[in-house]
């Protein structure tokens, strides 16, 4: 069954146990610059929230790669990129409106999330997040939790005015 990774910024307590997973999985040590999800952190507001690939279907990382190294993976429906043909020029990085790609400091090519492929219990960052921030799930319950934000947000809205006037 095909399922989709899904971020609640709401329960993102920033104890980025994500980060740490991701890139044990995919590079083998602790390292937020070798993670393909990160943490953001208001220190004003006391806020975290999480930051990583919103897996576009029409994704610009992949229309301005000159050599074809990242492009959208039919099969998965997400871009990937092909460290054979990386190049390492960053336009990924430049027009990826999330901040989701990072550049490795050994090799100097991009990277991205790429939903852990092969890994049959799915991303290493759902399982690591305790707070339930990010999660790995059909896409039916992702458009009813969807649905569920947005009434809230309805009623937080209704609620609010209520209280002004």
């Amino acid at each position: 069954m095909e399922k989709v990774l899904i971020y609640d910024q709401e329960k993102c307590t920033g104890c980025r146990s994500c980060v740490v997973g991701c890139s044990l999985y995919h590079e083998g040590e602790c390292s937020k610059i070798l993670s393909r999800i990160n943490v953001v952190r208001n220190e004003r507001s006391g806020e975290s929230f999480v930051a990583g690939c919103d897996l576009c279907t029409d994704p610009p990382c992949a229309a301005v790669c000159p050599t074809g190294a990242c492009a959208l993976d039919p099969k998965m429906g997400i871009s990937k990129i092909d460290q054979n043909k990386c190049i390492g020029c960053r336009e990924c990085l430049i027009h990826c409106p999330f901040g989701a790609i990072g550049i490795h400091p050994v090799n100097k090519k991009s990277f991205k999330c790429d939903l852990c492929e092969g890994r049959s219990e799915g991303p290493v960052c759902a399982d690591w997040c305790p707070s339930g921030a990010i999660t790995w799930v059909s896409p039916e319950i992702a458009a009813k939790t969807k649905k569920r934000v947005k009434l809230q947000e309805r009623i937080n809205a209704a609620t609010k005015a209520k209280e002004v006037s």
